[in-house]
């Protein structure tokens, strides 16, 4: 039940979108975690990586390290990285 209520907090997130011009992206997921690419604004396009990586992780995630892509400097790109959380 709990993996229904974070599918849907994703979806919600993708139906109303993120600010203009903002998005969240998968660019790599494995079975322990992955990554997310942030597009414009940090702080509109973080909600939508959140539900995404919740969604990937049954809820429970750690963000481990993000930086911005050197190749696309003054673009607003970022990596996000994240592992799912065991739980205790």
């Amino acid at each position: 039940m709990l993996e229904n209520l974070w599918r849907g907090a994703a979806l919600a997130v993708l139906v109303t979108g993120c600010g203009a011009g903002s998005y969240a992206r998968l660019v790599e997921t494995t079975p322990s975690g992955g990554q997310v690419e942030l597009s414009g604004s940090y702080w509109d396009a973080m909600p939508h990586a959140r539900a995404m990586m919740a969604a990937h992780c049954n809820g429970r995630f750690e963000l481990v390290g993000d930086h911005e892509h050197e190749s696309v400097p003054d673009q607003g790109v970022e990596t996000i990285e994240f592992t799912c959380a065991r739980a205790q």
